[in-house]
């Protein structure tokens, strides 16, 4: 057995230390199968695009950890679009964390060069939070557009069934 000494000792505390600093997201509880099982995805998917196993599960947790938050400002947002002239019913959902991951697959395989992180995909996935407002009368959306066009800065355009 070889004899331990003190620069072979510095070397593994430098291992271990890069290892540490190259993840800068929290560790998940989630084994790589059971994950792409949750999530429908299919391993070979996964092999074929520059996305990283153990980034993907952070944002899982992440995304969890956050939707009371999301909750919360979709409630504060269904509340004031309540208020609008002509809008009957507003309803909102917050994105499944399984269906944000298989956004961040799909956008990554749609686009190689798009970058989507643990930082950065709250801005890269814009529909965390999915409203829908209900009105009765066809030429009732027409207000309704231009006030959530006028109120709030809108990352995407707002689409009208009518």
């Amino acid at each position: 057995m070889p004899k331990k000494t003190k620069n072979s000792d510095k070397k593994q505390d430098k291992a271990k230390e890069k290892t540490k600093k190259k993840r800068s997201f929290p560790k998940t509880k989630w084994v790589e199968k059971d994950f792409l099982v949750k999530c429908s995805i299919d391993s070979r998917i996964i092999d074929s695009i520059d996305i990283n196993w153990d980034e993907l599960a952070a944002i899982y947790e992440d995304h969890i950890n956050k939707i009371d938050k999301l909750e919360n400002i979709a409630t504060y947002i269904a509340e004031t679009l309540r208020r609008l002239p002509y809008v009957h019913s507003v309803k909102s959902r917050i994105k499944k964390p399984s269906h944000v991951i298989q956004k961040i697959i799909r956008k990554s395989i749609d686009d190689a060069e798009r970058d989507i992180s643990f930082s950065n995909y709250q801005t890269e996935v814009t529909d965390l939070i999915g409203l829908r407002v209900l009105h009765l009368y066809k030429e009732e959306w027409e207000p309704i557009h231009k006030s959530i066009i006028q109120e709030w800065d809108l990352l995407e355009e707002p689409t009208a069934y009518v």
